[in-house]
């Protein structure tokens, strides 16, 4: 989902961008203009196991019970002499339980999650036998 507002808790920021499937959230990229805004978002999301997610996107509030635990970044970002903050709130089980890619680069970003993840068999069981070569050409 792109652009509105959220509010988690009591706080409400300018939604960039929220990635959600079911009851978990990949991702929500947001601005506020305070920094306590930023930091009372990030910890509400990144200390209560279970979260109420408000999105108004130009018309009725949708609501979101979202479940996890999850990581929380913010920064300030200076535009001339206006000051405001950017926060990314990740889900702790991305890279484990939850995979977010585009759609171009899945399939090599999957398998490189892959080789990293588990070992590669490097010798067969002994009630299979050993590793052998077979002959591939005729003799």
């Amino acid at each position: 989902m792109k652009n509105g507002m959220i509010r988690i808790g009591m706080f409400e920021a300018y939604l960039e961008r929220m990635l959600i499937r079911g009851l978990k959230v990949a991702y929500i990229s947001y601005f506020t203009r305070t920094l306590q805004e930023a930091k009372a978002i990030a910890s509400t999301m990144c200390t209560t196991e279970q979260n109420t997610i408000w999105l108004n996107n130009n018309g009725p509030e949708k609501r979101y019970n979202v479940v996890g635990t999850y990581k929380a970044y913010y920064v300030p970002i200076m535009r001339g002499k206006e000051r405001f903050y950017h926060g990314v709130i990740l889900n702790a089980a991305i890279g484990n339980e939850l995979f977010v890619s585009k759609e171009e680069t899945a399939g090599e970003e999957l398998y490189e999650i892959l080789m990293k993840k588990y070992p590669l068999p490097t010798r067969m069981h002994k009630e299979n036998g050993p590793l052998r070569k077979e002959r591939c050409f005729n003799q």
